[in-house]
């Protein structure tokens, strides 16, 4: 057991505590406001005031803990030998910054709820962030910052021990497209094809005729290599699956036709299935309730799990909604034009609202790096990319947090310059352990 004296305890103070001391660390923590209490108990202990005790590890804290609104904080950085962080509070070498509210910044994103010029699409991307802007976004410096104190605990108290935590590896997959050729409408069958003629493309007309004929696989369906890959690296997959209407963005066929209920039916056998809500779901959030209905009709279950389409959310509108719809994790949490920690952290929490000023029950399971955002965004060859996967993996792996990666059928066909990216998803699959949350 960790104590923690405060003069005053706030509901952004137990919850960052919850986020450092349970889910990073693995150890029980206590929040007091007894001087009397925390003077006396011969336990590890933290000072998290403005009083001294003796012989006692003290934090200065800032003022971001015990706020109930928001407020344009501007963090500034400072950096060390041995320290990043922001917030400083304190002259103190060993802990200048109030590393709690540092975390809770990164964690509940604070900077997210303040103004900012949205990307094409009305995301908040990468480039907007803090974290981007202070090259720290390829660090899960919320579990950085974790360790930190527990460094600093292990020195004043030798006794004290941390709870292990093994590097895990969540590998998921989206499927916006499930098939290239098969499973489309008459119609959208013709025009692609009148597409394919006016632009002279004669290998997609013969690609698609040979498909349609069953002369060959389609381009897309790749399903098999997938779930071999899987099965021989001992992981489980989670698939997210869109049923929005057709749209620009939306390009799923209908689940009217049936090879795709069917493929649906079948992925059910061998994987997790969760619900993708569509690209205009942002604008119009009750489709995110029509969307999950229509997927439990299908495989008859609960579905609990989401991902938003091209990672399109704002906070807190669309957590908020998601836990309208019963959805109890929600896996979004990270750029698109960036792979990195855009949250802070490699290990799950909790979605903080601050317009409430409470903790929710949506678990947010935050993202690590996403084929499109090396490929698309940062045009790296396959070289490059796995060295970018790895990078990433090893920052994820010195602090024994969660790997997350998000692949797509569609990028592993092998097909134009997307060639080699088979052999990076099952060099990347042999990395940590099966992640439970799959």
């Amino acid at each position: 057991m960790i104590y923690i004296f405060t003069e005053k305890i706030s509901p952004r103070l137990e919850y960052v505590c919850k986020h450092i001391f349970n889910d990073i660390l693995g150890v029980q923590f206590n929040v007091t406001t007894d001087i009397e209490f925390f003077k006396n108990i011969n336990q590890t202990k933290i000072n998290y005031s403005d009083k001294c005790f003796p012989e006692t590890i003290k934090m200065v804290p800032h003022s971001l803990l015990f706020e109930n609104t928001i407020f344009d904080h501007q963090p500034q950085l400072i950096q060390s030998e041995k320290h990043i962080a922001f917030f400083k509070t304190s002259d103190d070498p060993t802990l200048p910054c109030d590393l709690f509210a540092c975390c809770f910044w990164m964690i509940s994103r604070y900077e997210e709820y303040l103004p900012f010029k949205t990307d094409k699409h009305m995301r908040f991307s990468a480039s907007a962030s803090f974290a981007l802007k202070n090259n720290l976004l390829d660090k899960p410096m919320t579990d950085i910052w974790a360790l930190h104190i527990a460094s600093i605990l292990q020195t004043q108290y030798p006794s004290y021990k941390l709870s292990s935590r093994k590097t895990k590896h969540l590998a998921t997959f989206d499927i916006d497209v499930a098939y290239a050729y098969k499973g489309r409408s008459f119609y959208r069958t013709i025009a692609a094809s009148a597409k394919s003629i006016v632009s002279l493309n004669f290998v997609n007309i013969k690609n698609q005729l040979a498909t349609l004929m069953k002369l060959q696989q389609d381009p897309y369906d790749i399903y098999d290599f997938i779930f071999t890959e899987y099965k021989r690296n001992n992981k489980k997959a989670l698939i997210f699956i869109t049923l929005a209407a057709y749209s620009t963005f939306d390009k799923n066929s209908s689940i009217k036709n049936k090879c795709i209920k069917k493929l649906i039916l079948d992925l059910q056998k061998k994987a997790e299935i969760a619900i993708h809500p569509g690209y205009y779901s942002l604008e119009k959030p009750e489709n995110i309730i029509k969307e999950r209905i229509k997927l439990e009709t299908i495989l008859q279950t609960k579905i609990k799990k989401s991902r938003m389409h091209y990672l399109r959310f704002s906070l807190p509108n669309t957590y908020n909604k998601l836990i309208e719809s019963e959805i109890e994790i929600d896996y979004s949490m990270g750029f698109a034009d960036e792979p990195g920690f855009r949250a802070g952290t490699c290990t799950p929490f909790f979605f903080f609202d601050l317009t409430s000023n409470a903790e929710s029950k949506l678990l947010i399971v935050p993202i690590t790096i996403m084929d499109g955002s090396v490929h698309d965004y940062l045009k790296l060859n396959t070289a490059q990319a796995l060295e970018k996967y790895k990078q990433l993996f090893d920052a994820v792996d010195s602090v024994s947090g969660t790997f997350v990666t998000i692949w797509h059928n569609t990028s592993l066909t092998e097909k134009g310059d997307w060639m080699g990216w088979q052999n990076i998803f099952s060099e990347t699959l042999t990395w940590g352990e099966n992640d439970p949350l799959s």
